[in-house]
């Protein structure tokens, strides 16, 4: 026998039966073809959130004249504090409204430890409920999640890795590294405890809790996904990136063959160099030459997936580091095998390939940069650094490379900050030829795609290499307010570049090449390990892969021009 649990009612169909016993819960199979028919298992999980309070009330003997109220209360809280919003209405079998209200408020003083009230936005005229903390709560609840990350790591318990005793290769660098990384993120009670756990998280701005996949700190929950995932993460700016899992990692890392004094961005390695318009004009080139792109168009204004905005940010900058141009960004790595890579190749200018570094009597470097939560990503004024994440892109370089960057200041040094330590090593060439040819001489690193192939075919034409358009001239006068379009013309000219009237953008041959990369599959391969924390995470993953055939966005992946 079945005993229905009438709380909530869709289309008068009970969503799900408590056994009679209270022994399980068995889901109305009609109600399932509905919610996958609607795209949403909300109300589902509501019901059956009523379902298991009721459960729990049974069997620790709670039961009285209030259960049906209790359990509708537990399930509205549960689901507010996951950054839900209620109708009241949902609830239509005529529980008392304030009551259920009154009890809510118990349930999230009592056993969630959050004093809260519920709220309308009047503003916007949407008369569902939201909750928010009180004021006076909100303060002890911030501070709670304030504290600093204190681990910190040295090189205590070994006599090598340092520069007078390097490790003998780089894999007893790297297991020292990995060894030590365990350790550092167990003992960060920060890290694993309060952010890994966080079952909620409340923005102060918006006064509002936010749903699973809005949560700052969205890579660094405790999850299941492959450690070498991209997770759907909301930035600040309220645009989505595509940021590598970061569950369970206390460090980034960064490899250089060589080590040097001084360590700093391309931008800034002449020290005697103070401006800096002909490197960074390349940049502002190729911001233009990339929002050509269909898919950054479609990503960059938003698509709609199941009842949510997704509107993506390009890292323009950190694509221009990573394809070449001189920056003043350093790269990171969350992919300790990329780091190797680097560690044991060198780049040559000449064949614009890296080559492995078959020296036997020099050391190299492995860097590691711990995440000191909650500031890591925050900028440091007083150092002139910033950690920023650049991911998964449209263009694969960088989420080839699990790419993180950090922003630096000219007069900056990466051996200074206090994040960075060192681990050195002895070369050895067949151990680096390994390396580089496990990582198919560099190709997994340096994916080749449309941007690639579009640069090089211009930096490589020499009536393209020395010409810019004026729309890049127009964008970096904005961040140099000292000059005009005229004076940065004349001194573009100087330095033997001159400025035209066009607009940057891919050809209709590399475009085509693009069109037909859809047809291959290239969009279900670039999804592949793509994910969306939360409950409804696979939903959100079905959508996405399912934008090709929207009609609405059918123009980003089919090639529908005149004639081709």
């Amino acid at each position: 026998m079945f005993m229905p649990f009438p709380p909530i009612l869709v289309d008068t169909v009970a969503p799900a039966f408590l056994l009679k016993d209270h022994s399980g819960i068995v889901i109305n199979n009609y109600f399932l073809e509905y919610c996958i028919k609607k795209k949403s298992f909300t109300p589902l999980r509501i019901y059956l959130y009523c379902l298991v309070r009721q459960i729990y009330t049974h069997q620790n003997k709670l039961q009285n004249e209030k259960t049906e109220i209790d359990a509708c209360a537990y399930a509205m809280a549960l689901s507010m504090v996951k950054g839900l919003r209620f109708d009241l209405s949902l609830f239509n079998n005529g529980i008392n409204t304030e009551e259920l209200r009154s009890r809510m408020l118990e349930i999230l003083h009592q056993e969630f430890h959050l004093i809260c009230e519920l709220r309308t936005d009047l503003d916007t005229k949407d008369e569902r409920l939201r909750l928010s903390l009180t004021p006076e709560f909100e303060e002890y609840y911030s501070n709670t999640i304030k504290q600093a990350s204190i681990a910190t790591i040295y090189l205590a318990d070994t006599n090598k890795g340092t520069q007078d005793t390097p490790f003998e290769d780089i894999n007893e660098a790297c297991k020292y590294i990995k060894k030590i990384e365990v350790e550092a993120y167990d003992n960060d009670g920060y890290l694993n405890t309060t952010i890994a756990k966080m079952d909620y998280f409340y923005d102060r701005k918006y006064q509002l809790f936010r749903i699973p996949f809005a949560h700052p700190y969205v890579t660094l929950l405790e999850n299941r996904l492959p450690h070498n995932a991209f997770i759907v993460n909301q930035l600040e700016s309220h645009r989505f990136s595509l940021k590598p899992n970061l569950y369970r990692r206390k460090f980034l890392y960064r490899g250089q063959s060589k080590y040097y004094d001084r360590c700093v961005p391309t931008l800034f390695r002449d020290e005697k160099q103070n401006y800096f318009l002909k490197e960074l004009i390349w940049g502002d080139e190729m911001t233009y030459l990339i929002s050509s792109h269909p898919l950054v168009k479609l990503l960059g204004d938003g698509v709609s997936l199941l009842h949510d905005k997704f509107i993506f940010e390009m890292n323009y900058s950190g694509l221009a580091q990573h394809y070449g141009t001189k920056t003043g960004l350093l790269d990171l790595t969350s992919n300790l095998g990329a780091a190797k890579f680097f560690a044991v190749t060198n780049y040559n200018s000449t064949t614009n390939e890296y080559e492995p570094f078959l020296s036997n009597d020099e050391i190299g470097v492995l860097y590691y940069y711990e995440i000191k939560m909650p500031h890591a990503f925050h900028p440091n004024e007083e150092k002139g650094y910033h950690l920023s994440t650049i991911g998964k892109q449209v263009f694969m370089r960088s989420g080839a490379q699990h790419g993180f960057l950090l922003e630096m200041s000219k007069d900056s040094n990466f051996n200074d900050f206090a994040e960075v330590h060192k681990v050195f090593f002895k070369h050895v060439p067949a151990i680096s030829q390994e390396i580089f040819d496990k990582q198919n001489q560099g190709k997994e690193l340096f994916p080749v795609d449309i941007l690639e192939k579009a640069w090089r075919a211009k930096m490589n034409n020499i009536a393209t290499k020395k010409k810019v358009s004026l729309q890049a001239v127009l964008n970096n006068q904005k961040r140099n307010q000292n000059e005009t379009i005229m004076s940065l013309i004349r001194k573009l000219y100087n330095e033997g570049i001159i400025v035209d009237n066009y607009i940057p953008q891919f050809t209709s041959a590399q475009l085509k090449e693009y069109y037909d990369d859809i047809k291959n599959g290239w969009w279900e391969e670039f999804c592949k390990d793509i994910y969306f924390y939360g409950t409804d995470g696979a939903l959100y993953k079905e959508e996405l892969l399912n934008l090709p055939n929207r009609s609405e966005y059918k123009w980003a992946f089919k090639d529908v021009r005149k004639g081709e």
